[in-house]
């Protein structure tokens, strides 16, 4: 499971902010369709590849890519004379919008990749009412310097990741080859090797502020290793073991993908066939939504249903917690075309294994079919014996608390309150498990239903059909059914990841080496210890490039520089005079009710399923927003108060006005 407030906060697996654009003025002159992604090259040698739908302008040496809602565009400009990545920049902005005037919030120097030597970045947020999100990109190859800046609407920017994805891998020096380990041997999963991993690792997380982590490495649908790392707690100090409880977030997605795998195979329900021939009181948007949606659109990311995690994250309205994620779902309208675009919704994927459930078992409440189902269908044949759906039971056993960054950039745990309000939509995201039980699960989707007593628990196609893409995540990526395909420079892959507050997960199946790597973190921050952790292995099982170690070093310089940015714009305690504006108490239809607490000189906003301490932040257009800052949260997220004293919340594509309680 992913969480976003905004395209440029995200918590777990949506699609990353792209590089690139210009304003709209600029676009005049020559207009190409983009038609069948086809490279060109500008007359310099970059590569480039216009995504579908998108058109591009070219005008003085400037490439102006404009997105088709009219709001966003990509510039690429190549710089001549530029001393280094920050002076490349300046020139761009210069040539591609000379009155752009607002300050970089952070900037990154990362290593090449793609074919080019080195990447500058710097990003640029604009004041919160404006939703919108500027980055600008210095490329160089062999001392020249190619510069990319985007000026994007948010909701764009969200709609069309999978786009920036493929425009970013398209986007090199055109005599680059990119290196294949295809040809190269599988070295031996040694003790040794695996040692050499593991103390990468913990190296790793020690410098990341990583608490805790859980491993595994299995082959031919073996488990051959298994081991906890580091603490469940640094306030306790008790070290993780393979036993330790964590949660798995969007995990739980292919799990579900499975449960309705096993049905398919039994021939009581078909990924081809209307949801409402299945529960006939399904509702997506309008009735001709509704009827062209079908079981498979339930689990693709292919449905264009944009995100509302703020509906069911903060807010729990009365009623059986399940039936809330169909209400949900019936007041939402999809923002693409069904199989245009990869957008990552939860809430329909959860309503995927309640049909499931209550297809099963007509006669229970939905959530407590789906529970039913998953442990009969699922976690039994898998033998996932240490699995939880509730936050109570993990944390009265052996669990990892949840931690994120404090103020002073040492991880701090944190309260599960906001992940209580992932299990009303459970089967998108909120099981706990233990690594073991984990790789059990990463070793069938190797072994395609065969246990490791060479047992078939399951139907091989139930496991393997759920890889047929259905919708494109970048150039070499697709979402299939609760499960992502690609290919890493030639070897074919099947993952995924998940993120929840204080907790990230992922897999990596090599599809034809026969092995596969299963990592669980209790930090917010996990995500980049598990990218380098499995590029490490990359280097160490296939012969790739040497480059692990000198991320993370860069990783750790950039969090030095660029942490501190965040907290030394922000006003604590918040600031008197806004405080004095805030009424007591503050309502939305979709939200709940929203509360203010003052204790001492601490401010929360308190919602339904739980609080947060919030500061004030003065924005550059002069305005001050509310930020919360809690790592239990959703870090950095506005809230702004209007002239009239309502608050406004917002998503990338939604906005929430809160009015005060009488």
């Amino acid at each position: 499971m992913t969480f976003t407030a905004t395209a440029r906060a995200a918590l777990l697996i949506g699609a990353a902010l792209p590089l690139a654009s210009a304003p709209a003025a600029a676009l005049n002159t020559v207009q190409e369709a983009a038609a069948a992604q086809a490279p060109a090259t500008t007359p310099r040698g970059t590569e480039y590849v216009i995504p579908d739908d998108w058109t591009m302008a070219i005008e003085n040496g400037t490439y102006v890519f404009t997105l088709p809602e009219g709001d966003s565009s990509i510039t690429l400009v190549e710089i001549e004379g530029a001393e280094d990545g920050p002076d490349a920049i300046a020139k761009g902005w210069a040539i591609v919008n000379p009155d752009f005037s607002l300050e970089a919030a952070n900037q990154t120097e990362g290593p090449g990749n793609n074919g080019w030597d080195a990447i500058y970045v710097m990003n640029y947020p604009y004041p919160p009412a404006e939703r919108r999100f500027a980055q600008a990109v210095a490329l160089q190859k062999d001392g020249q310097w190619t510069a990319v800046f985007a000026d994007l609407a948010l909701a764009t920017a969200e709609r069309r990741g999978a786009q920036f994805g493929q425009f970013n891998a398209g986007l090199k020096p055109g005599d680059f080859e990119e290196v294949s380990l295809a040809g190269n041997p599988t070295a031996e999963l040694t003790p040794e090797l695996i040692a050499e991993w593991t103390g990468f690792i913990e190296g790793a997380m020690d410098d990341l502020k990583i608490p805790g982590a859980a491993i595994a490495i299995i082959k031919d649908g073996q488990i051959v290793h298994s081991a906890g790392l580091g603490v469940k707690n640094v306030e306790t100090g008790e070290p993780v073991d393979t036993d330790t409880l964590f949660m798995v977030g969007s995990n739980t997605k292919g799990m579900t993908t499975l449960l309705i795998g096993t049905m398919v195979e039994d021939g009581l329900i078909a990924y081809d066939q209307p949801v409402t021939n299945y529960m006939s009181d399904f509702k997506l948007g309008d009735a001709e939504t509704t009827e062209k949606v079908l079981v498979k659109h339930l689990i693709c990311a292919c449905t264009g249903l944009p995100r509302k995690d703020l509906e069911w994250v903060l807010n729990q309205p009365e009623g059986t917690p399940a039936s809330n994620t169909f209400a949900l779902l019936a007041a939402t309208q999809p923002t693409t075309d069904f199989g245009e675009l990869f957008q990552y919704n939860n809430t329909i994927a959860a309503a995927a294994g309640y049909v499931a459930g209550h297809v099963l078992y007509p006669d229970m409440e939905v959530g407590a079919a789906y529970d039913r189902a998953m442990h009969e269908r699922v976690f039994e044949p898998l033998g996932m014996d240490n699995v939880t759906f509730r936050v109570s039971e993990a944390v009265a056993s052996n669990h990892a608390a949840p931690h994120g960054l404090d103020a002073d950039m040492n991880a701090a745990a944190h309260t599960v309150d906001f992940n209580e309000a992932i299990y009303p939509v459970r089967p998108a995201g909120a099981l706990w498990a233990d690594i073991d039980s984990f790789a059990r699960y990463v070793a069938n989707e190797m072994s395609g239903g065969i246990n490791s007593e060479g047992e078939r628990v399951m139907p091989e196609a139930a496991v393997f059909d759920r890889r047929a893409p259905q919708v494109a995540m970048g150039a070499d990526s697709h979402y299939g059914m609760g499960i992502m395909t690609g290919d890493q420079k030639g070897i074919a892959t099947t993952f995924h990841g998940g993120s929840t507050f204080g907790y990230q997960s992922n897999y990596n199946v090599y599809i034809d080496r026969g092995i596969g790597i299963a990592m669980l973190t209790n930090a917010g921050g996990g995500t980049g210890l598990i990218a380098e952790s499995f590029d490490r292995f990359n280097e160490l099982v296939f012969g790739d490039e040497p480059d692990a170690a000198s991320d993370v070093e860069r990783a750790v310089e950039q969090m030095e520089k660029n942490f501190p940015q965040f907290w030394e714009k922000l006003e604590r305690p918040a600031s008197a005079d806004m405080v004095a504006k805030l009424a007591s108490a503050y309502t939305n239809d979709a939200l709940g009710r929203m509360t203010i607490e003052i204790e001492g000189d601490r401010l929360f906003f308190v919602f339904p399923n739980g609080r947060a301490e919030v500061a004030t932040r003065e924005e550059d257009d002069g305005s001050t927003s509310f930020v919360t800052f809690e790592p239990s949260f959703l870090r950095g997220v506005p809230i702004l108060m209007r002239d009239d004293g309502k608050l406004v919340l917002a998503d990338a594509q939604h906005e929430y006005v809160y009015t005060p309680v009488q």
